[in-house]
């Protein structure tokens, strides 16, 4: 997992909670990095798990929903970072039907290195997608809050309705997707 991931998430903390908060949650003990991140650098995707834990025990609110909130976060910082991944898709199920086959693709560029989940994409309608989510790093909760921050860029509401394989819950998991009307 790129640093990225990890620099972002210590920003999300800062701000959605405290500076006092987020340094509690990077006590160095039982982290193989002691805390300290660059945004280039290649990190075990564990390593973020477990700041999502302790801020999940500092704040009193679940791991999936911090996971979920964090993904909204990440999603509205990338696309101040990378605009130009965004710029050719008019809504949010278009760029969410191109995910893997461009944008991780561009993301693969910048960052070789980089294990992307597989994102495989069915689009039914104009206001209907189904994105199949598959990844052993078993973030579903990350990627359905990207989803959402997709759909809040475009200033549009998207309903999701999320399965999760019993076999292999939170690394193979079908958000299936409907854009609603704007009231």
């Amino acid at each position: 997992m790129k640093g990225i991931h990890l620099t972002e998430f210590i920003e999300f903390a800062e701000q959605r909670f405290s500076l006092k908060i987020a340094d509690a949650m990077l006590t160095p003990h039982g982290l193989p990095s002691a805390g300290v991140y660059t945004q280039v650098g290649t990190y075990d995707h564990q390593e973020l798990v477990e700041l999502v834990r302790r801020l999940s025990r500092l704040t009193f609110i679940p791991v999936p929903q911090l996971f979920r909130e964090f993904g909204q976060y990440l999603y509205g910082r990338l696309t101040k970072l990378y605009p130009r991944l965004c710029a050719p898709y008019r809504d949010s199920l278009e760029l969410l039907e191109h995910v893997h086959t461009h944008i991780h693709r561009e993301a693969s560029k910048l960052h070789a290195d980089t294990e992307m989940p597989l994102l495989k994409a069915e689009r039914i309608d104009a206001d209907h997608l189904v994105l199949h989510y598959e990844s052993m790093r078993g973030l579903a909760d990350l990627a359905e809050g990207l989803i959402q921050g997709c759909a809040r860029h475009f200033n549009e509401t998207v309903d999701i309705l999320r399965d999760n394989d019993p076999q292999a819950p939170g690394t193979r998991t079908c958000f299936r997707l409907t854009r609603l009307p704007n009231p």
